[in-house]
């Protein structure tokens, strides 16, 4: 049986992200979505949580298509055919959309031959990075649920994730979907140092967005008057990126150099220059904290400018680590390298991202090469957090 091809608005989860995407991506989007609800979908299904997530997160519509077509064809009352995807949908989501990642998971204890699994699930996702990203997703839907209550893993789920799904996302250079995994994982594995490291925070949270406020009215006022149109953003570090530094320094809250973040996007590389020699010229830099990724990127493609200098001296001697970077590479370090086609009005290519393809098959040419899979995945992770570990 064969779906029929309604044409009803999307509905909630995905409202709100479809909202910020370009025409091309959203009327994807919205053609798959319309096509899992004819198959009776519900709105509230994983699959239309996981395809919100992916545009929020990763701003890849084809993925976030795969996700309610994966669910279309899943449905056993009324499933989508096979050909009727590959019709409506070309053959590469189709075939997207027909795959399995619920089934590629990392070795675990007394499952079969772990180094055979390993590379089987890095090999999927070195040829089709968006097998990983699905994946993702729905893993940041698990840890929600049980965050919630709903599902009573969520430690376990949290270690696992820390130690091989953090990672990966940090090989596709998803840096929002990254901190929200991260912070999630500390928040189940060790709810009471979370809760007491949010009350330690709390504290000083409301004295540190007071500073931002004030700074970025100065930095705006700085670049407007010698002529640089930017964008500035502030942030804050998260509960889980605090607590790793406090862990590796001994350092309390508030002497972490870099809690405070402020970052400024540019259109050009030469913009980005020229900015950091205002900061450096107008605030106090601190010695050794310079680096620069745009002419040394880091290893997941991740391109800016991160200085930290003393700024407002007369509000407060806090240091603020700036990042300065262009839209571009912004983009494809919260979102990863298929996010600029999110915004553009013509139609995303199925095809697979060269650059993240590169990035899983270097990973897979990692643990081919490892000892073993124990000391890969151990390398891998860097050591997941144990309960009681926070500072307190």
């Amino acid at each position: 049986m064969e779906c029929a091809w309604g044409a009803e608005p999307p509905l909630d989860p995905l409202a709100a992200p479809l909202k910020a995407c370009g025409r091309a991506a959203a009327e994807l989007v919205q053609r798959a979505d319309r096509l899992a609800r004819s198959c009776g979908v519900p709105a509230g299904d994983a699959a239309r949580r996981a395809a919100a997530r992916i545009l929020e997160h990763a701003g890849d519509p084809v993925a976030a298509a795969a996700a309610l077509l994966g669910a279309a064809r899943g449905r056993s009352e009324a499933p989508a055919s096979p050909e009727a995807l590959r019709r409506e949908f070309g053959p590469l989501l189709a075939g997207l959309a027909e795959a399995d990642p619920g089934g590629l998971t990392p070795p675990s204890d007394g499952e079969g031959d772990p180094r055979a699994r390993l590379e089987a699930v890095l090999s999927a996702f070195a040829e089709r990075p968006r097998l990983a990203l699905l994946r993702l997703a729905y893993r940041l839907i698990e840890l929600e649920d049980a965050c919630d209550g709903r599902r009573g893993d969520g430690a376990a789920l949290a270690r696992e994730t820390l130690a091989f799904w953090v990672p990966i996302a940090d090989r596709l250079s998803l840096g929002g979907l990254r901190r929200r995994l991260e912070d999630l994982c500390f928040r189940l594995i060790d709810p009471t140092g979370y809760e007491a490291l949010r009350r330690r925070i709390a504290p000083i949270q409301a004295g540190d967005d007071r500073y931002l406020a004030a700074l970025r009215g100065h930095v705006q006022e700085l670049l407007a008057g010698n002529g640089i149109r930017a964008e500035i953003q502030t942030r804050t570090k998260s509960l889980h990126a605090i607590r790793r530094k406090m862990l590796r320094t001994g350092k309390k809250p508030e002497e972490i150099m870099d809690r405070l973040g402020v970052r400024v996007i540019v259109e050009t590389v030469p913009e980005c220059y020229a900015v950091l020699g205002l900061i450096h010229t107008a605030f106090t830099p601190v010695p050794g904290t310079f680096d620069d990724y745009i002419g040394r990127p880091k290893e997941n493609g991740y391109q800016s400018l991160h200085t930290v200098v003393i700024p407002l001296r007369e509000l407060s001697h806090k240091p603020v680590e700036f990042q300065i970077r262009t839209r571009r590479m912004h983009l494809v370090a919260e979102l990863g390298s298929a996010a600029h086609w999110l915004y553009k009005n013509e139609e995303p290519p199925a095809e697979e991202d060269p650059a993240a393809r590169r990035r899983l098959g270097m990973l897979l040419e990692e643990g081919r090469l490892a000892e073993s899979v124990a000391a890969f995945l151990e390398r891998l992770g860097g050591g997941a957090p144990q309960p009681g570990e926070v500072a307190r």
